[in-house]
């Protein structure tokens, strides 16, 4: 602050009239007495055009360097505008204020400046040294390193808070497709057991009537019997079907065990060899969201054992906190772009598979090249995978502490 009240009085005592006013028949003294606040004071006089004489007192609000740069200016309008004939008093102000308010250097960016000045006296005289004033325009809070850093925190902020509430909104979405499923799924169980299993077990009992009443060396009553076992396997595999229906989640190892079963029956007519691996801590899977994966990566099987012309077929399924993973790849003769992309003309395998991952707001990728394999991938967001339960807090509640 010193060093800036110093060049602004080094600006200022420049810009003052070396001399007395001398005017005919009239003795005029000025004095000068610079206060600590130095920068702001202003007074001057000038001869004008038509004989008289102007005085211009002024005060510039401030101190230090800025203000005497509006100082400077202050006088420089002032002396050429007086220079003008016939011209008014306030018509004379309006335009030296107007010109000293554009003129300001009121908005400079902060940093470091040095002001160069070189003055004259009323006699056209100027002085060969320049006075140099350096200074600093300190920024303001908005302008600040650490305001900015603020602000683009906050921005990230926001844009992160819009980011969980349309995953949120996501989420609840296909949970509501999840449990309108669920609930069409039961409704379809209730009907199965009322109708389809009700008849078909009563049609079971009077066959076992009508078998009981036949000789038991009749060739008959063995063919009865053989299609009574028949029916009553048809009948657990209904009631285990009309079980899996009511479910709301599976048991811990069910998709495994069921991607293992598949692998294994397709392996049995087929030269290529199926491993399965699990990487993490088995979970429970919604229920919907269980059957459609294991459906996918069925006809992922499915086409690796048909089509590929492998000899070695892996499927993984790996249990993360952020999402389930299931992947099928081989060591076969790859798929075709085309192919890829559209489909084989009249299969809707490829189709189905990305209908049902987008059903339940799945990620499905395919990568594959020409005799370099095939692999399938589906990502599933644990928030849908998982029951509500078997999620971490952090997960579902990201900010909470």
């Amino acid at each position: 602050m010193r060093i800036d009240l110093a060049g602004a009085r080094n600006v200022q005592q420049a810009f003052f009239p070396p001399e007395s006013l001398s005017i005919p028949c009239m003795t005029c003294q000025t004095f000068y007495q610079p206060a600590h606040e130095i920068g702001g004071d202003y007074y001057d006089f000038f001869s004008l055009l038509d004989g008289r004489w102007g005085i211009a007192i002024g005060d510039v609000s401030g101190k230090g360097i800025s203000a005497a740069l509006i100082m400077a200016s202050l006088q420089a309008s002032v002396k050429a505008q007086a220079l003008q004939p016939h011209l008014h008093l306030s018509t004379l102000i309006g335009s030296v204020n107007r010109l000293v308010h554009e003129s300001s250097p009121t908005d400079l960016p902060p940093g470091k400046y040095r002001f160069h000045v070189v003055a004259c006296n009323n006699d056209g005289v100027w002085n060969d040294v320049v006075a140099v004033a350096a200074f600093n325009v300190e920024p303001t809070f908005y302008q600040t390193f650490w305001f900015k850093a603020l602000m683009a925190i906050a921005v990230l902020g926001v844009l992160w808070a819009l980011y969980l509430l349309r995953l949120k909104q996501a989420t609840a979405n296909v949970h509501e497709r999840l449990f309108a499923q669920i609930e069409e799924r039961e409704r379809i169980a209730r009907e199965l057991h009322d109708t389809l299993l009700q008849g078909f077990h009563g049609i079971t009992l009077r066959m076992q009537g009508v078998t009981k009443n036949m000789p038991v060396r009749d060739p008959l009553r063995k063919m009865m019997e053989e299609v009574l076992d028949r029916g009553d396997e048809v009948l657990r595999e209904a009631r285990q079907r009309v079980r899996n229906l009511r479910r709301r989640t599976t048991d811990e190892n069910e998709l495994p065990d069921r991607l293992t079963k598949c692998g294994q029956e397709l392996s049995k007519d087929h030269a290529a060899t199926f491993t399965l691996a699990i990487v993490g801590e088995p979970k429970i899977l919604e229920s919907t969201v269980q059957d459609e994966a294991y459906r996918i990566a069925a006809e992922a099987l499915t086409n690796a054992f048909r089509h590929a012309s492998a000899s070695k077929i892996e499927a993984e399924v790996t249990f993360d906190s952020s999402s389930l993973r299931i992947r099928v790849r081989d060591n076969g003769v790859g798929i075709d772009e085309a192919v890829r992309s559209n489909g084989h003309p009249g299969h809707w395998g490829l189709a189905g598979m990305r209908e049902r991952a987008e059903a339940i707001r799945a990620q499905f990728n395919i990568w594959s090249r020409e005799s370099a394999g095939t692999e399938v991938e589906l990502v599933i967001q644990a928030a849908i995978a998982y029951p509500r339960d078997q999620r971490k807090p952090i997960e579902s509640h990201p900010f909470r502490f």
